[in-house]
């Protein structure tokens, strides 16, 4: 089973990933639903007591969620392999242009390298492989002074300074 930290620990969740099979799942049950599950059937997911998570990936467009933001309570997003960088890209367009203040989730083939560079983009969740990554990640967390600085100035998921303009190089 994935161990799921945040920016002090291991968190215990109780979000269910589903998978195609809703037998069984308890309708106070916290889920976490690919788009396109959530899209077909939003009323009867809605009925139920749970909370709602939607999980997307590097190719999913964040703007088609955006008119249900209101509704969920997680987004998870899952990098196919370590070497794409769209997942980081998601994470400030998620925050910074859709406002998202909730929690949002970085899952899928991570490197623990990454978390904080994760955490930088606006993530306040990961989820790794296994406790000992987990535990390995929580270190770099804890070490990397830009993190550090920006958690104790401003919050854990402020864009870095600079982040929000452009800057221009004058060619010459």
């Amino acid at each position: 089973m994935n161990t799921w930290i945040d920016h002090q620990g291991i968190v215990a969740h109780s979000w269910w990933r589903y998978e195609g099979d809703a037998h069984g799942l308890a309708p106070d049950a916290d889920v976490l639903l690919p788009v396109e599950a959530y899209a077909e059937s939003r009323a009867v997911w809605h009925a139920r007591t749970g909370r709602i998570g939607l999980v997307i990936g590097p190719t999913e467009d964040p703007q088609r969620i955006a008119p249900w933001l209101d509704q969920i309570d997680l987004i998870a997003v899952e990098s196919a392999r370590f070497t794409d960088g769209r997942i980081f890209s998601l994470g400030r367009l998620l925050r910074d242009r859709l406002h998202w203040e909730r929690p949002l989730l970085a899952g899928g083939d991570l490197v623990i390298d990454q978390i904080p560079l994760l955490a930088r983009c606006g993530f306040d969740l990961f989820e790794l492989a296994d406790r000992t990554r987990a535990q390995r990640a929580l270190h770099l967390l804890a070490n990397d002074p830009v993190h550090r600085l920006l958690a104790q100035s401003v919050g854990a998921h402020a864009p870095l300074p600079g982040s929000q303009t452009r800057r221009r190089i004058a060619l010459l």
